[in-house]
């Protein structure tokens, strides 16, 4: 089993126990179902440390673009007006920046045309939400847990450096809403969630193979959803 992957199913494991443990006496949890769309922000620094020398460069760029999710998790009662959620979640969007620039580099022949991309096209959450139960159907929430992002920048050139960092990177991420109970089994709610995650690098090389410089990236994703829930 991946290490990210099982790190997030330990989350919900302990997550699950505590629950339990807390639960309100001669009141059974019950599984549920979710399905989730919505609008996303990435924002990303990207920081340059010249090899040869020289002041970094740092930048903060942004990438938008619509969310769409899928959940899976157990809802236990802890007491009369309180609940606790521990669900998975998978995640996907479509947000993704580009930049095409010229690299001119101060003292070398070196650079020409490159185009910058970015993307964090996948998403998994390990959550635990509690709930306060109030009057009218409505309860209120907060969430907060793991999650694993799937983050690309990747530069390319035919003159001047390049470089990509693709991989899955770890956050956490925490967040609330408000949730409204539609019929017995079925409830449509509002989140919003923030996510920090870790720093990723590499290097960039010119074509012949020559090293220029460290890549350091550091992002952070907001979100807003509307959802349901299918409680069986």
């Amino acid at each position: 089993m991946p290490p990210n992957l099982m790190r997030a199913g330990v989350f919900l494991a302990i997550s699950a126990l505590a629950a339990s443990a807390w639960a309100a006496d001669g009141e059974a949890g019950r599984w549920f179902l979710g399905a989730e769309a919505g609008y996303v922000e990435h924002r990303f620094e990207t920081s340059y440390d010249y090899l040869g020398g020289g002041e970094p460069d740092q930048f903060v760029n942004r990438a938008y673009g619509g969310e769409i999710a899928l959940a899976f998790g157990y809802s236990l009662p802890l007491h009369s007006r309180l609940s606790l959620d521990v669900l998975g979640r998978i995640a996907g969007n479509d947000a993704e920046w580009t930049l095409d620039t010229v690299d001119e580099y101060s003292g070398t022949a070196r650079g020409g045309p490159a185009r910058l991309a970015f993307e964090m096209p996948f998403f998994y959450d390990a959550l635990a939400r509690p709930r306060l139960i109030l009057p009218a159907g409505f309860s209120a929430f907060g969430e907060a847990g793991l999650r694993y992002g799937y983050q690309r920048l990747k530069k390319e050139s035919e003159a001047s450096t390049r470089y990509e960092i693709s991989k899955w990177t770890p956050a956490f991420v925490f967040g609330g809403g408000l949730c409204f109970e539609a019929l017995d089994n079925l409830s449509i709610y509002a989140v919003y969630r923030y996510a920090i995650f870790d720093a990723a690098g590499t290097e960039s090389f010119f074509p012949d193979g020559g090293p220029w410089e460290n890549v350091e990236v550091r992002s952070r994703s907001q979100s807003i959803g509307l959802g349901m829930i299918f409680v069986f």
